[in-house]
């Protein structure tokens, strides 16, 4: 900005500062012109005092005139500073770099950038100026005097780095202003628990969109709105921008300008060293405690450019002022945390063609809101699904080069041995792209030993290999996309090596509460952070892997935990695992339908899997195919991928040509079509929730197979229950038992996760993701007959509410020993010694029993009676609650008034041989708590018929037990268990019935 223009927006309004003595008159304010840089003509520099607070000090006071200001006219001065004297009032100054410091404001103007400074040369008062000033030295600019420390690095935005003063700037090029940028940051070095760890994103996937700006001699950084949008030429798009705010992110003053292009010089330094990505949030949720930024302790390790992006790598210290005890750190009070902050430039790619998403196939999306006028758009919202820039380069031809191969590397710290299956799963999808007419895509290469590139530098994709005691995650795929048209820029994923040495062990380092991680699966809620992006696969996969493995050794005798066998089994799950991660980096969903494909009777016939599989995709959470008793073993993994993985390519990648009469949207709503059909049946991560109970859905599950789940539920339980007695087999001559306690968790926990298969049956309702007038036209909603739902009833309280699973040999239960060691890093004191069965039977009773009674449940059963026709079989809430209390108290049956007189069958009972086992009693009692709670204290859903029925099943029991209570209490043949049980429980149903017929109608 030109110095007369600067002069000429100078307005000075004056605030005033109130004081108990008045205000003086108006007076004008004493300029004094500092030094020059720049040729000014008809300066008028206006300063109006409009109150000015008296102070007495100032009084008589006179400011003198400097020589420069005697010597030059004002056609002549040569202004850069000025400074006036404000006597105590106060000044806003409009449109000028202006600085306010006690009584004085300064305030620089410059005529351009690069022009060097010259002071005004001195003569004596009232003599003439020369008309030919003398030459001087030239003394160093402000940009070079800022920079002469540091070090340069020339790319898309310069960067100078000044060790010595701990600095960073950044030149800002009038011509990068107001482009677009997208920023992005990794995780370098992490602190070895829960999601801090190497290689992980932070601030989610989608890309950021920031620009520059320069206001006021300021250069700010902000970030676009880009959730809210309409066509560039409709009146909507004026009033889009008036409503919807960018956000600064920073700013940063000017501190200089360079004199050879005008390039901005600003410092970053503090920038850069905030926790701009707020990984104190996420160390919060990884270690279990609170960090704050240590500022003094954060220090930029180095800074790269790029012709298209920059890097920045910095260490971040973060202290608590409370120790979070985890392992991971020798001291939890104070964690260091390696990041990489890339800036890419957004470059426009003309090119890349949007593509509409569909809800029958399953794409990350990209959304905004349109506000423009559009009839044929159902919703405001416009939803892009993610996807590469990947198309032929000759469309013409029928099998065509791709138009860009995207390349992968294989991180230099995968050991080689894994190399193989991961660089195999990745491009296993290659098959998918020939079929719509792209040749190979996806290359995968190994990265050199010597590399001198950077694994988190933009211009790579990289396979990350992560070595850690805590599982936060095993694998996880992650990408970078333009949010506003959802073309991938840059991918990754990361592999975690615990996995595979817990394959080894038959163990995790640190085992979970699997109790605990069972009340999460049945309570229905989503998980902590739960987005589109949540996956933990591997996980889940291993754990499934060691429940195969342990069943395997304890049933062969033999340690399969090594030799070729393991070694085999092990390659088969590292291309399970890439396989399903680079499908999210391809921008594919889960489908958690896709295990459906096949009937269970077909899962192990090689024939038909290896070439459609044995699901329907490899993005489904897939348990490890283990035939059940005499079935030939199949393959244990997926061999390759599915039926739904080719449509899913299809969808996002294929080159789109309508016929003549034809949109784009019609050649999509064709390929969308094939999802409505069984084979390719799609249903996601949001399907698996119910707020209280399992997803509606019964065929949207994780780590079941084949076409009926609930069958799958009861083969999975069996083998647990095959495979406990054979659990001391795990361990030779010179170990310890820790396998068969271990082995013990894995067998009793997939036996109680069969229950969550059975119980999304109840009040299910199949779910299609379906438009009218397609090819199947079925209804979107359809209820679970009544007979499949009375067959997972039976299920549940024959099978999993009986005393069977509890059964055991007190000679393998005297193995059970807790695993107890004193040093860090161990449980401390450790597992208790003794196994505590019957807390762990009353747990699991207490949430089957909560779930199946839930408002949810309960209501789901009402409402899908409401869509089936009138001439189906009904199944009904007081069913369930009849079915239900029947076989819980199945033991009173035979104890009639009549029978009572002689012993029954099975007399004498003893507290060894009891009429009613320690755990069914159990069972009764956490069923006579479950019903008083619906009756007298009912959840605010919980629907009234459920409630009517919870005291209906109460007084039944009351009348059968009233019957034979003062029988049994004079009986010798029953054991004093059984006998005081049921006495009690008598007792608390009569107290919760009277309290029922005293409470207010309607409280």
């Amino acid at each position: 900005m030109s110095i007369r223009t600067v002069c000429a927006l100078f307005c000075f309004i004056v605030v005033s500062v109130l004081s108990s003595t008045g205000f003086a008159e108006e007076k004008p304010a004493t300029v004094e012109i500092k030094k020059s840089t720049a040729d000014v003509k008809d300066v008028t520099v206006e300063v109006k005092i409009i109150q000015q607070e008296v102070k007495k000090e100032s009084e008589g006071k006179k400011e003198k005139s400097t020589p420069a200001q005697k010597k030059a006219s004002p056609a002549q001065q040569q202004i850069e500073e000025l400074t006036i004297n404000n006597y105590g009032f106060q000044a806003i100054f409009i449109n000028s770099n202006v600085r306010i410091s006690g009584n004085t404001i300064e305030g620089e103007i410059s005529k351009g950038a690069g022009e060097e400074a010259e002071e005004a040369e001195e003569t004596p008062s009232g003599a003439r100026a020369p008309s030919q000033p003398r030459e001087r030295p030239k003394k160093p600019g402000k940009f070079e005097e800022t920079i002469k420390d540091a070090t340069k690095a020339e790319g898309l935005i310069t960067i100078y780095t000044d060790e010595k003063n701990k600095k960073v700037f950044w030149e800002i090029a009038p011509t990068q202003l107001e482009k677009e940028l997208l920023i992005t940051g990794v995780m370098e070095s992490g602190a070895g628990a829960g999601w801090a760890k190497p290689g992980a994103y932070l601030w989610g996937y989608s890309g950021k969109i920031f620009v520059l700006e320069e206001i006021q001699n300021t250069i700010r950084l902000v970030q676009r709105n880009t959730r809210f949008t309409a066509p560039s030429d409709s009146t909507e798009k004026a009033a889009v921008e008036k409503n919807y705010s960018d956000s600064i992110v920073a700013a940063f003053p000017v501190a200089a300008t360079n004199p050879e292009d005008g390039g901005y010089l600003v410092d970053v330094t503090n920038f850069l060293l905030s926790d701009f990505f707020q990984i104190g949030d996420e160390l919060r949720d990884s270690l279990g405690s609170g960090y704050g930024l240590d500022r003094q302790n954060c220090y930029v390790i180095e800074c790269k450019a790029f012709p298209k992006n920059i890097i920045t790598r910095i260490k971040y210290a973060f202290r608590s002022g409370l120790s979070s005890g985890n392992i991971a750190l020798p001291d939890g009070r104070s964690v260091q945390i390696g990041a990489l902050i890339d800036i890419r430039l957004l470059s426009e790619n003309p090119d890349f063609e949007t593509r509409v998403a569909d809800r029958r196939i399953g794409h990350f999306i990209e959304a905004q809101i349109d506000f423009g006028e559009r009839a044929e758009r159902p919703t405001r919202f416009v939803r892009n699904i993610a996807r590469w820039d990947i198309r032929k380069a000759s469309p013409e031809l029928e099998l065509s080069p791709p138009n860009k191969e995207i390349v992968f590397w294989i991180e230099n710290t995968v050991p080689e041995k894994y190399r193989d299956p991961i660089r195999r799963g990745v491009m296993e999808w290659n098959k998918a792209f020939r079929k719509i007419g792209i040749k190979d895509p996806i290359v995968v290469k190994d990265q050199p030993d010597d590399a001198q590139w950077d694994i988190y530098d933009a211009r790579y994709n990289t396979i990350h290999w992560n070595t850690s005691h805590s599982l936060a995650y095993s694998a996880v795929a992650q990408y970078i996309t333009n949010p506003r048209t959802g073309e991938i820029m840059n991918g990754c994923f990361l592999l975690e090596a615990e996995n595979l040495r817990s394959l080894h062990l038959l163990r995790k380092l640190n085992e979970p509460n699997r109790m605990e991680l069972l009340r999460e699966r049945l309570s229905g809620k989503p998980p902590k952070g739960f987005n589109q992006h949540t996956c933990d696969y591997s996980d889940g996969l291993t754990d499934h892997a060691i429940f195969v493995l342990t069943a395997l050794a304890a049933e062969k005798g033999v340690d399969c935990a090594s030799g070729e066998f393991i070694d085999k089994f092990v390659d088969d799950c590292l291309f399970a695992l890439a396989v399903h991660e680079f499908g999210h980096v391809l921008g594919f969903r889960h489908n958690f339908e896709a295990s459906t494909l096949l009937p269970l009777d077909q899962l192990h016939n090689k024939q038909i899997t290896s070439e459609k599989s044995i699901t329907s995709s490899v993005m489904e959470y897939l348990p490890v195919n283990f035939a059940p008793e005499g079935v030939e073993q199949g393959y244990y993994f997926e061999p390759t991928i599915g039926p739904y993985d080719y449509l899913v390519v299809e969808y996002a990648y294929a080159t789109i040509q309508p016929a003549t009469g034809e949109t784009e949207r019609d050649v999509l709503n064709a390929i969308g079509e094939k999802g409505e059909q069984r084979e390719y049946a799609y249903s996601t991560d949001e399907d698996l929730y119910g707020y209280g109970a399992p997803g509606i859905d019964p065929l949207a599950n994780r780590y079941d197979l084949g076409n009926d789940p609930l069958l799958w539920g009861k083969q999975q339980a069996q083998k647990a229950l095959d495979t406990i007695p054979k659990l001391p087999n795990l361990i030779k001559e010179g170990d310890s038992y820790d396998k068969v306690r271990i082995g013990f968790n894995y067998m009793l926990s997939n036996y109680f996760n069969s229950a969550e298969f059975a119980l999304k049956f109840l009040g299910g309702q199949y779910v299609n993701p379906v438009i009218k007038g397609g090819p199947q036209d079925p209804p979107p909603l359809k209820p679970v007959s009544a007979v499949k739902q009375r067959e997972a009833l039976n299920f549940l309280v024959e099978e999993l509410m009986s005393d069977k699973v509890f059964q055991f040999d007190p000679e393998l239960l005297q193995m059970l020993a807790g695993e107890r060691w004193m040093h860090w890093g161990a449980s401390i004191p450790g597992p208790a010694h003794e196994y505590t069965l019957t807390d762990i039977a009353a747990d699991f009773y207490d949430q089957l029993l909560y779930i199946i009674f839930s408002p949810v449940i309960t209501q789901r059963i009402i409402e899908a009676e409401n869509l089936r026709p009138p001439e189906e079989v009904k199944f009904s809430v007081p069913e369930v609650f009849k079915t239900v209390a029947d076989e819980v108290w199945r033991e009173i049956e035979p104890l009639t008034k009549e029978k009572l007189e002689t012993p029954i069958e099975g007399a004498p009972f003893s507290n060894k041989k009891p009429l009613i086992s320690t755990y069914r009693r159990m069972l009764q009692r956490q069923h006579v708590k479950r019903m008083t709670a619906i009756m007298l204290q009912p959840s605010y859903n919980m629907p009234a018929d459920a409630c009517t029925q919870a005291w209906r099943t109460l007084r039944n029991l009351e009348k059968d037990l009233k019957a034979i209570v003062p029988f049994i209490e004079e009986a010798d043949w029953i054991d004093a268990n059984s006998r005081d049980h049921l006495a009690e429980t008598l007792v608390k149903i009569r107290k919760a019935l009277d309290s029922h017929m005293n409470a207010s109608i309607d409280s």
